[in-house]
Order: C-alpha cells, then sequence, then structure tokens
C-alpha cells in the first residue's frame, strides 16, 4: 500500500535491493557507484591514528601499550622512592611527585623521563605540544588510574580523549 502511494519510494527500494545508490526522486546512479563499492568502515580500520593522520609506524605515529607502561614504570619508580623515603605519608607523596613531575616535564619539553626512555612525546591531535591547563587536566585523570585504562580504537585512553591529546612515538 505505501509503494502505490508513493511511487518514489518504489524506485528508491527497488534501487537498493539491487544495490544501486539513487537519490529520493529515483534518478538513475552514478556511473560505477553501488553500495558495494561504498566502505562502510570507519576510517580507524586502516590503522591507529588514521583518522587524525598519524601514520601507520615509525616516528610520529600512535604509541603501543608497551611503551606507554614502559614509560609508565620509569617515571613512578623515582616517585615512589621519593615518597617511601622521604616523606611521612609515602602513598599520598608519590601521587603528588608523579604528578608535579609530569605536569612540570609535559609542559616545558613535551615529555617526561620515562617518554625519552620509551620513546615517547606527548601531542595534541593536530600535533603541536599541549599547553600546560590541558597537561594538568591530562595527569589528574591520569592519576586517577580508570581513565588510563579505558580506550577507544585507537588505543587513547580516556585521559587523552578529554583533552584531545595522543601519545606518539619518536623512533
Amino acid at each position: 500500500m505505501l509503494l502505490d502511494r508513493y511511487p518514489s519510494v518504489s524506485s528508491v527500494l527497488t534501487a537498493t535491493r539491487t544495490g544501486a545508490l539513487t537519490h529520493l526522486v529515483g534518478a538513475l546512479p552514478p556511473p560505477g557507484l553501488t553500495l558495494d563499492s561504498v566502505s562502510t568502515e570507519p576510517e580507524s580500520v586502516t590503522h591507529p591514528g588514521a583518522r587524525f593522520g598519524f601514520p601507520a609506524q615509525g616516528p610520529g605515529s600512535l604509541s603501543g601499550f608497551g611503551r606507554r607502561v614502559l614509560a609508565l614504570v620509569v617515571d613512578w619508580l623515582p616517585a615512589a622512592a621519593v615518597g617511601y623515603f622521604l616523606t611521612t605519608n609515602p602513598s599520598l607523596s608519590a601521587i603528588v611527585v608523579f604528578a608535579a613531575v609530569t605536569v612540570i616535564s609535559h609542559s616545558l619539553f613535551g615529555r617526561t623521563l620515562g617518554y625519552a626512555v620509551a620513546g615517547l612525546r606527548l601531542a595534541k591531535i593536530d600535533g603541536l605540544r599541549p599547553d600546560p591547563g590541558r597537561v594538568l587536566v591530562r595527569t589528574l585523570l591520569l592519576c586517577l588510574v580508570v581513565p588510563a585504562v579505558v580506550s577507544d580504537d585507537d588505543g587513547r585512553g580516556l585521559h587523552d580523549k578529554v583533552v584531545s591529546t595522543a601519545v606518539l612515538t619518536t623512533r
């Protein structure tokens, strides 16, 4: 009944069943353009960071999980040592030292000691160094742990998504 009342719907439905793309008035599809020739896959399927213009591998590509964990361990150990040996509240002191060193290092150099060891740098999505406010918010979320563990298809943590940053490889 719907097809009898609206003939243009009939041509669209018929064209869709055969795989051709049409517009609502039932015009002929452009040559060579069918539903099979149009990709419905998201851009990130090709490689992590493709939708932001980052390369698949090498310098400037999104870092892997292993390198980020290495950087975290290298940055965390000195902060934990300072907290344990030099203060009366080691847990709180370690987090405060870690956060302070991370914010200062990322703001001034775009990387921490751990990032340098792992061959990483922090950047905004456009590839430039993030401003101190962005780094502060990112670091506070990193210290909460959960936002850093939750990641997207590109492997970027929630703490990076919130402030539009990415961890890129340098080598």
